[in-house]
Protein backbone atom coordinates (compact mmCIF):
# COMPACT_ATOMS: atom_id res chain seq x y z
CA UNK A 1 0.00 0.00 0.00
CA UNK A 2 1.29 3.36 -1.13
CA UNK A 3 2.36 5.57 1.95
CA UNK A 4 0.22 8.83 2.48
CA UNK A 5 1.79 11.70 1.00
CA UNK A 6 2.55 14.85 3.31
CA UNK A 7 0.60 17.14 1.01
CA UNK A 8 -2.47 14.94 0.78
CA UNK A 9 -2.76 15.01 4.99
CA UNK A 10 -2.18 18.99 4.27
CA UNK A 11 -4.90 19.34 1.57
CA UNK A 12 -7.40 17.45 3.66
CA UNK A 13 -6.32 19.38 6.70
CA UNK A 14 -7.14 22.31 5.10
CA UNK A 15 -10.45 21.23 3.26
CA UNK A 16 -11.54 20.43 6.62
CA UNK A 17 -11.12 23.33 8.53
CA UNK A 18 -12.77 25.20 5.27
CA UNK A 19 -16.15 23.10 6.08
CA UNK A 20 -15.82 23.95 9.93
CA UNK A 21 -15.29 27.74 9.27
CA UNK A 22 -18.05 27.34 6.80
CA UNK A 23 -20.19 25.95 9.55
CA UNK A 24 -19.27 28.49 12.09
CA UNK A 25 -20.24 30.76 9.02
CA UNK A 26 -23.59 29.59 8.47
CA UNK A 27 -23.94 30.00 12.04
CA UNK A 28 -23.21 33.81 12.70
CA UNK A 29 -25.70 34.45 9.66
CA UNK A 30 -28.65 32.63 11.00
CA UNK A 31 -27.96 34.13 14.15
CA UNK A 32 -27.97 37.46 13.69
CA UNK A 33 -31.11 37.41 10.78
CA UNK A 34 -32.87 36.11 13.83
CA UNK A 35 -31.56 38.22 16.53
CA UNK A 36 -30.96 35.53 18.83
CA UNK A 37 -29.83 35.71 21.70
CA UNK A 38 -26.47 34.07 22.63
CA UNK A 39 -25.25 31.88 25.27
CA UNK A 40 -21.75 30.27 26.08
CA UNK A 41 -20.03 28.11 28.63
CA UNK A 42 -17.41 25.25 28.59
CA UNK A 43 -14.87 23.62 30.55
CA UNK A 44 -11.28 23.96 31.39
CA UNK A 45 -8.92 21.42 32.98
CA UNK A 46 -5.37 20.63 34.23
CA UNK A 47 -3.50 18.05 35.87
CA UNK A 48 -0.38 16.72 37.11
CA UNK A 49 0.73 13.56 38.90
CA UNK A 50 4.36 12.03 39.50
CA UNK A 51 6.26 11.57 42.49
CA UNK A 52 9.50 9.65 43.35
CA UNK A 53 11.05 6.36 45.21
CA UNK A 54 13.57 6.94 48.12
CA UNK A 55 14.97 3.41 49.01
CA UNK A 56 17.50 5.31 51.75
CA UNK A 57 20.75 4.78 49.01
CA UNK A 58 19.09 6.62 45.68
CA UNK A 59 15.86 8.26 44.88
CA UNK A 60 14.08 7.26 41.61
CA UNK A 61 11.61 9.62 39.85
CA UNK A 62 8.01 7.82 39.31
CA UNK A 63 6.34 7.98 36.01
CA UNK A 64 4.57 11.52 35.78
CA UNK A 65 1.43 12.54 33.82
CA UNK A 66 0.65 16.29 32.89
CA UNK A 67 -3.01 16.54 31.35
CA UNK A 68 -4.25 19.81 29.83
CA UNK A 69 -7.99 20.41 28.21
CA UNK A 70 -10.12 23.22 26.99
CA UNK A 71 -13.74 23.00 25.52
CA UNK A 72 -15.13 26.50 25.31
CA UNK A 73 -18.82 26.23 23.36
CA UNK A 74 -21.29 28.54 22.34
CA UNK A 75 -24.60 29.52 20.01
CA UNK A 76 -28.06 30.72 19.72
CA UNK A 77 -31.01 30.87 21.75
CA UNK A 78 -33.43 30.71 18.50
CA UNK A 79 -36.36 30.89 20.63
CA UNK A 80 -37.23 29.52 24.44
CA UNK A 81 -37.33 26.25 23.07
CA UNK A 82 -34.37 25.83 20.98
CA UNK A 83 -30.88 26.41 21.09
CA UNK A 84 -28.10 25.62 18.45
CA UNK A 85 -24.33 25.77 19.07
CA UNK A 86 -20.42 24.52 18.25
CA UNK A 87 -17.84 23.42 21.12
CA UNK A 88 -14.88 22.94 20.31
CA UNK A 89 -11.99 21.39 22.49
CA UNK A 90 -8.50 20.88 22.54
CA UNK A 91 -6.20 18.58 24.86
CA UNK A 92 -3.01 17.41 25.33
CA UNK A 93 -1.42 14.76 27.50
CA UNK A 94 2.29 14.18 28.22
CA UNK A 95 3.47 10.94 30.13
CA UNK A 96 7.67 10.98 30.99
CA UNK A 97 9.14 7.64 31.66
CA UNK A 98 12.11 8.29 33.56
CA UNK A 99 15.53 5.81 32.74
CA UNK A 100 18.62 5.47 31.54
CA UNK A 101 16.97 7.01 28.16
CA UNK A 102 14.13 9.30 29.50
CA UNK A 103 11.05 8.78 27.12
CA UNK A 104 8.76 11.11 26.42
CA UNK A 105 5.26 10.34 24.69
CA UNK A 106 2.76 13.24 23.84
CA UNK A 107 -1.24 12.72 22.88
CA UNK A 108 -2.95 15.64 21.42
CA UNK A 109 -6.53 15.76 20.28
CA UNK A 110 -8.74 18.50 19.03
CA UNK A 111 -12.77 18.38 18.28
CA UNK A 112 -15.48 19.83 17.32
CA UNK A 113 -19.08 19.20 17.90
CA UNK A 114 -22.02 21.12 16.81
CA UNK A 115 -25.51 20.62 18.52
CA UNK A 116 -29.06 21.24 18.82
CA UNK A 117 -30.79 21.36 21.46
CA UNK A 118 -35.05 21.31 22.24
CA UNK A 119 -36.70 22.15 24.85
CA UNK A 120 -40.47 20.24 24.74
CA UNK A 121 -41.67 20.84 28.40
CA UNK A 122 -41.44 24.01 30.32
CA UNK A 123 -42.39 24.15 33.92
CA UNK A 124 -41.46 27.57 35.41
CA UNK A 125 -37.77 27.52 35.94
CA UNK A 126 -37.41 23.89 35.01
CA UNK A 127 -37.06 22.53 30.87
CA UNK A 128 -36.65 19.75 30.14
CA UNK A 129 -35.35 18.68 26.48
CA UNK A 130 -33.25 16.77 23.97
CA UNK A 131 -30.17 17.30 22.26
CA UNK A 132 -28.71 15.69 19.37
CA UNK A 133 -24.78 16.26 18.64
CA UNK A 134 -22.49 15.53 15.98
CA UNK A 135 -18.78 14.94 16.99
CA UNK A 136 -15.63 15.39 14.90
CA UNK A 137 -11.91 14.83 16.53
CA UNK A 138 -8.60 14.29 15.30
CA UNK A 139 -5.84 12.37 17.65
CA UNK A 140 -1.76 13.05 16.90
CA UNK A 141 1.06 10.80 18.91
CA UNK A 142 4.44 11.65 19.33
CA UNK A 143 7.16 9.82 21.09
CA UNK A 144 10.60 11.26 21.98
CA UNK A 145 13.45 9.13 23.22
CA UNK A 146 17.12 10.22 23.68
CA UNK A 147 16.11 13.25 22.35
CA UNK A 148 15.07 11.55 18.98
CA UNK A 149 10.95 12.70 18.00
CA UNK A 150 8.87 9.77 15.89
CA UNK A 151 5.29 10.05 14.76
CA UNK A 152 2.76 7.34 16.41
CA UNK A 153 -0.38 6.54 15.05
CA UNK A 154 -2.78 9.19 13.73
CA UNK A 155 -6.22 8.66 14.35
CA UNK A 156 -9.78 10.28 13.86
CA UNK A 157 -12.79 10.09 15.31
CA UNK A 158 -17.08 10.28 14.42
CA UNK A 159 -19.43 10.82 16.90
CA UNK A 160 -23.23 11.23 16.73
CA UNK A 161 -25.84 11.53 20.06
CA UNK A 162 -29.06 12.34 21.10
CA UNK A 163 -29.47 12.23 24.94
CA UNK A 164 -32.27 14.36 27.14
CA UNK A 165 -31.20 17.07 29.37
CA UNK A 166 -32.77 19.27 32.17
CA UNK A 167 -32.33 23.17 32.45
CA UNK A 168 -33.21 25.60 35.73
CA UNK A 169 -32.87 29.04 35.01
CA UNK A 170 -31.16 30.68 37.92
CA UNK A 171 -31.91 34.10 36.75
CA UNK A 172 -32.05 36.02 33.29
CA UNK A 173 -28.24 35.40 32.62
CA UNK A 174 -27.23 31.81 34.08
CA UNK A 175 -28.76 28.60 33.64
CA UNK A 176 -27.60 24.86 35.15
CA UNK A 177 -27.75 22.51 32.66
CA UNK A 178 -27.82 18.61 33.09
CA UNK A 179 -27.19 15.88 30.51
CA UNK A 180 -28.25 12.21 31.20
CA UNK A 181 -25.55 10.04 29.31
CA UNK A 182 -28.05 6.57 30.80
CA UNK A 183 -30.40 7.44 28.35
CA UNK A 184 -29.25 7.84 24.69
CA UNK A 185 -28.99 6.94 21.31
CA UNK A 186 -25.72 7.06 19.79
CA UNK A 187 -22.91 6.15 17.17
CA UNK A 188 -18.97 6.66 16.99
CA UNK A 189 -16.19 5.39 15.25
CA UNK A 190 -12.83 5.78 15.49
CA UNK A 191 -10.16 5.16 12.52
CA UNK A 192 -6.18 4.84 13.87
CA UNK A 193 -4.18 5.47 11.09
CA UNK A 194 0.07 4.49 11.37
CA UNK A 195 3.00 3.85 9.02
CA UNK A 196 5.58 1.72 9.65
CA UNK A 197 8.35 1.33 7.20
CA UNK A 198 6.70 2.56 3.94
CA UNK A 199 3.13 0.36 4.63
CA UNK A 200 0.29 1.76 6.28
CA UNK A 201 -2.35 0.21 8.69
CA UNK A 202 -5.68 1.28 9.48
CA UNK A 203 -7.39 0.18 12.62
CA UNK A 204 -10.79 1.17 12.69
CA UNK A 205 -13.40 0.43 15.70
CA UNK A 206 -16.84 1.49 16.30
CA UNK A 207 -20.05 1.22 18.43
CA UNK A 208 -23.45 1.81 18.57
CA UNK A 209 -25.50 2.62 21.41
CA UNK A 210 -29.45 2.48 22.41
CA UNK A 211 -31.36 2.26 25.48
CA UNK A 212 -31.39 3.21 29.55
CA UNK A 213 -29.26 2.48 32.07
CA UNK A 214 -30.81 3.82 35.22
CA UNK A 215 -29.59 1.27 38.02
CA UNK A 216 -25.90 2.86 38.32
CA UNK A 217 -26.86 6.90 37.36
CA UNK A 218 -25.67 8.06 40.63
CA UNK A 219 -22.16 6.03 40.64
CA UNK A 220 -21.04 5.87 37.27
CA UNK A 221 -21.11 9.56 36.26
CA UNK A 222 -23.84 9.06 33.87
CA UNK A 223 -25.62 12.56 34.85
CA UNK A 224 -23.28 16.17 33.76
CA UNK A 225 -24.13 18.99 35.12
CA UNK A 226 -22.70 22.53 33.76
CA UNK A 227 -23.85 25.95 33.17
CA UNK A 228 -24.54 28.12 30.52
CA UNK A 229 -24.18 32.52 30.36
CA UNK A 230 -26.41 34.21 28.32
CA UNK A 231 -25.80 37.92 26.97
Amino acid sequence: MDAEKPESRQNFKSIEMKKIIYVLGIFLLFGNGLRAQYFAGGSLSFSHNGGSFDDGTTTTDKVSTTSFMIAPKGGYILSEKLWVGMQIGFGVDKTKTPGATEVIAKESVIGFMPFARYYAFQFNKLSLGIQGQFGLSFHNEKTETGGTTTDGPKGTGISFYVLPGLSYSLNDRIDLEAQIGGLSLGYSSYTEKEEVAGVTTKDKSNGFIIGADMDDILTTGLITVGATIKF
